[in-house]
């Protein structure tokens, strides 16, 4: 379990870090491409407009490795898959809560047996 959590805490440190990483390198190489002409002068949107499309891809790769590691605790849960698609965080604290409650499941089980 302990392995897990550590996993999965430098999986999503990561994916965020590489997300605002990856929008700052846009914005530098087209510093245009958050800014509209408009009939009434500019219209400047912020930075979330680069940073939440690229947190999407990297959630469907963090959506990858948990349904890896579902599938080694012999469970599934579809619903946690597209709960983890529109917020990473919630989704893996799911994914730990269940898995935790498996273990000490498990655990119970064989102590009586």
């Amino acid at each position: 379990m302990k392995q897990l959590i550590i996993k999965y805490s430098i999986i999503l440190i990561i994916a965020l870090i590489i997300s605002y990483f990856l929008a700052f390198i846009v914005m530098l190489i087209w510093p245009d491409i958050l800014t509209e002409k408009t009939s009434k002068g500019v219209t400047t949107y912020s930075m979330d407009y680069l940073i939440q499309p690229i947190k999407y891809l990297l959630n469907a790769v963090i959506i990858i490795i948990l349904s890896l590691d579902m599938r080694k605790q012999n469970f599934k849960s579809i619903a946690l898959l597209v709960l983890t698609f529109f917020s990473s965080l919630t989704g893996v604290i799911f994914f730990l809560i269940l898995s935790n409650s498996q273990f000490n499941n498990d655990l119970t089980i064989s102590d009586y047996e």
